[in-house]
């Protein structure tokens, strides 16, 4: 009887073509694997970040996060998110006593807004900020 070798040749193909699969497999899985450590490293570094806002009392941190940034505020330990707007410009109104914060007006949403400009160069309106 007169064997032929294409059988062996196919079986051989297909091993050489699951090893490779295999291998393939496997490289990705530590891929995956090192983006998601990557990824856990970021968010520890982020909280730890977070964490030591909590020493800055009374006052507004900005954490870049990715393509934009969360602006943070800490009062007795406690980390805020406060509601932030950004005003293109500020009217500074005249004031007599240089000792007391000046009072300023900006528009927002078309209404003009009169408040008081800290020494952090920051304007507080109740739990939201313009920075």
């Amino acid at each position: 009887m007169f064997k032929s070798n294409l059988t062996l040749l196919s079986e051989s193909e297909n091993a050489v073509h699951d090893l490779l699969l295999a291998d393939s497999d496997s490289i990705e899985l530590k891929t995956f694997t090192m983006i998601d450590k990557i990824k856990e490293e970021i968010c520890n570094y982020k909280l730890l970040t977070i964490r030591a806002f909590r020493e800055h009392e009374d006052r507004f941190n900005i954490l870049y996060a990715g393509l934009g940034s969360i602006v943070l505020y800490t009062r007795d330990g406690i980390i805020f998110a406060p509601n932030c707007s950004k005003i293109s410009s500020i009217n500074l109104n005249s004031y007599s006593d240089c000792s007391l914060d000046p009072q300023i007006e900006y528009s927002e949403n078309d209404k003009v807004v009169k408040v008081t400009l800290q020494y952090t160069v920051q304007i507080l309106i109740q739990n939201s900020c313009i920075i």
